[in-house]
């Protein structure tokens, strides 16, 4: 026998209110996306993954990230670009960028940079560090 089942599902203000939030990546390798990804998808509802910084600055106005990831490998310019547009943008997001952020990057625009050459365990800490200090 066949029953119809009514599911409720919360409202989005109490899944919010519940949730880890988004995280948002900016990178263009592969391999590094998926590696970035497994880590932020432990902590984060969600991983948005943009390879580009056109792509970030096209993002839908309601969106709201929780952590922002940058790649050293966007270059100078589009690092700067991107992570100014995410401070500006998203004033409570916590920016981790991967590669030599202090040579790229002014410290107001960052708050904490991982290796080139990180460990899953290294960038899992960086992000729980950077959760808790929100």
């Amino acid at each position: 026998m066949h029953t119809n089942k009514v599911y409720e599902f919360p409202r989005m203000a109490e899944l919010r209110r519940t949730t880890g939030g988004t995280a948002l990546l900016v990178a263009s390798d592969p391999f590094l996306v998926e590696d970035v990804s497994f880590v932020l998808q432990t902590s984060h509802d969600y991983v948005q993954t943009a390879v580009t910084s056109i792509e970030v600055f096209r993002l839908s106005k309601d969106y709201n990230p929780r952590t922002v990831v940058l790649c050293g490998t966007l270059g100078a310019f589009h690092l700067q670009a991107v992570a100014e547009y995410a401070r500006r943008r998203w004033p409570r997001a916590r920016i981790i960028v991967i590669g030599k952020a202090w040579e790229l990057l002014a410290d107001e625009l960052y708050d904490a940079s991982v290796a080139t050459d990180f460990t899953l365990p290294e960038l899992q800490s960086t992000v729980e560090k950077c959760r808790t200090h929100e």
